[in-house]
């Protein structure tokens, strides 16, 4: 299975998300260097801010093509020399440059090897970008100073929701499920991204065993079946029963059935009260009857048709609320550690005041946090 990181890795800077201003810049770097007057380039920032991304899209658009070197191609001075030298003054076969990039050079490379490093970056005559999380390593300051630095940041969350966004759309994915992984991935869209692609994995393959117990249980004719199907469902048992309640009126037709089958789950509702007040795990039996065979034996005779099911609506509005319930959450958080109150005297303070630059400012709020503020107080 192809990593959506690749599948949908950008082909050019415009195509990258977020840091407008820093890809600017490096396109300006790559400009500048065509006209002979370049410095090697370290792009700086957080896990999954963009940097081999960004370098990547830069060497396609400039029609460069790229050699890397990871952490475990340079080990010592040798590999450094191998590596390098052997490009670092030529094109390629058709007079194209060569790019070299090089990752994570703070972590990477040890204190010995960065005078080797340094030397080689000075000496090349072929593009050379390098990333780190730390530029300001001590170790690696011979190679800082032989660079042209540009700092890159977290990518803010309205970005990394309109790139999942449109990658949800081409995957045919709920857009919950991107507004989920951007609003817990702090900045980090290559995480997200493959939060999301692990997520809709494991979200068709419920979905596809649920369709197949659901079909089974509202196409069985005995009690046994229905039982039995649903004792095979790999889904919370409230959650079965929402699949179930959904697609009642997709699979019966007589309205009589459709009126005793909610009326075998509304009986299955009265045993689950009486379960949650009691305790009393012996009533689940009749819970379940009533929910799996009430609903299979509540139609006159099987439909061999074939039924559109849908996922429960009341689930699907409760996930696409949560990304705006913890934004809520954590905007006012900020607001009641900023005016030393309780959360709900915060919330009724926002409401009487104009939401502006200074406000954002002096409760701490990002702004993905001021723009929601503006439109919900």
């Amino acid at each position: 299975m192809e990593l959506w990181t690749d599948k949908y890795a950008p082909k050019t800077l415009a195509e990258c998300a977020g840091n407008d201003d820093a890809r600017d810049e490096i396109r300006k770097w790559a400009l500048e260097w065509l006209r002979g007057k370049g410095k090697p380039l370290l792009i700086a920032g957080p896990p999954g801010c963009g940097k081999s991304t960004i370098a990547r899209a830069l060497a396609n658009e400039f029609n460069w093509s790229v050699i890397e070197a990871t952490s475990s191609d340079v080990r010592d001075k040798n590999a450094l020399q191998k590596l390098f030298g052997k490009g670092s003054g030529m094109n390629t076969l058709y007079g194209g440059r060569r790019m070299f990039l090089v990752e994570d050079v703070d972590s990477a490379f040890d204190r010995g090897e960065v005078p080797q490093l340094a030397h080689i970056l000075s000496e090349s005559s072929q593009p050379i970008i390098l990333t780190a999380y730390n530029p300001w390593e001590p170790k690696i300051s011979a190679v800082r100073v032989a660079c042209k630095v540009i700092q890159l940041k977290g990518i803010n969350k309205t970005s990394v929701n309109r790139v999942l966004a449109r990658i949800a759309e081409k995957e045919n994915l709920p857009k919950e499920l991107a507004a989920i992984a951007a609003l817990e991935c702090n900045g980090d869209l290559r995480s997200a991204l493959i939060d999301m692609q692990s997520g809709a994995t494991g979200e068709r393959e419920r979905k596809k065993d649920v369709f197949r117990i659901v079909s089974t249980i509202l196409k069985a004719t005995t009690y046994k079946d229905a039982v039995g199907a649903g004792d095979q469902a790999d889904v919370d048992y409230d959650l079965l029963e929402r699949w179930i309640e959904q697609n009642i009126p997709a699979e019966y037709e007589k309205p009589e059935e459709v009126a005793a089958a909610f009326d075998a789950l509304s009986r299955s509702d009265v045993f689950a009260g009486r379960i949650r007040r009691r305790q009393a795990w012996s009533l689940y039996k009749y819970q379940r009857a009533l929910a799996l065979a009430g609903v299979a034996l509540a139609k006159h005779e099987r439909y061999s048709k074939f039924s559109r099911y849908e996922f429960p609506s009341y689930i699907r509005k409760l996930s696409a609320s949560r990304a705006s319930r913890a934004m809520h959450k954590r905007t006012v958080g900020k607001a009641r550690k900023a005016l030393h109150c309780s959360p709900a005297e915060a919330t009724a303070t926002l409401r009487i005041l104009s939401v502006g630059k200074k406000l954002a400012e002096f409760a701490g709020w990002d702004e993905d946090e001021a723009a929601f503020a503006q439109k919900a107080f």
